[in-house]
């Protein structure tokens, strides 16, 4: 780039791509869960969009929906947060049963 107006527009450009391109890709089947009563964090993933949808309606029915996405979800795993160690554990039943369904 030869004058700072050149590099100017060319930062206008990069920011104008990045901020407008099209959101593509599958979405992620993960999400990222805080656990109040241990203060530890963990990560889940599911098997299909199916079973990621029945695990958000979990937890909504528990109480507990997301509480944010943190980016369009194909780049980043939504955010929910349990208050005890008995939420983290009933989640973690409701996804077994769900793979003895499926049959894994």
């Amino acid at each position: 780039m030869e004058t700072p107006e050149q590099a100017r527009a060319f930062g206008r450009f990069i920011w104008d791509v990045e901020t407008h391109r099209p959101r593509i890709g599958p979405p992620r089947l993960d999400m990222d869960i805080y656990v109040q009563e241990i203060g530890g964090q963990a990560n889940i993933t599911w098997a299909n969009e199916e079973e990621y949808q029945l695990g958000k309606k979990f937890m909504a029915d528990m109480g507990e929906p997301a509480l944010f996405l943190r980016g369009a979800r194909y780049e980043k795993p939504e955010f929910f947060f349990l208050e005890s160690r008995q939420e983290y554990h009933a989640l973690l039943n409701y996804k077994k049963e769900l793979e003895k369904k499926r049959g894994s």
